[in-house]
């Protein structure tokens, strides 16, 4: 079984196919071209629910829901502290 490829070499690929610039495909998609450059270098691998259905939308990339594979869409869950459980860590009681 052979690995897919990163979503980056999959979006530049199906962008220089298209015969598209970096600003075009910007353009065309409403997003920077600096967020296509971040993306298909592989330096970011999250992108935002609204960006990815932007981009998923030009027709000329051809781009898939499996094409996002690796890639983080949406905002990941928030790791949020949990100050009650840390205080009862220490062992002490609690003062509020």
């Amino acid at each position: 079984m052979s690995a897919r490829p990163a979503f980056g070499a999959v979006l530049k690929a199906r962008r220089e196919a298209a015969g598209l610039s970096r600003a075009a495909l910007g353009k065309l998609a409403g997003v920077s071209d600096s967020l296509i450059k971040y993306l298909e270098r592989g330096t970011r691998q999250t992108v935002s629910r609204g960006s990815a259905h932007q981009l998923a939308g030009v027709r000329e990339l051809g781009l898939t829901l499996d094409d996002f594979v690796g890639v983080q869409v949406g905002r990941p869950p928030s790791r949020k502290l949990d100050y009650f459980a840390v205080l009862r860590s220490c062992g002490r009681p609690i003062q509020l």
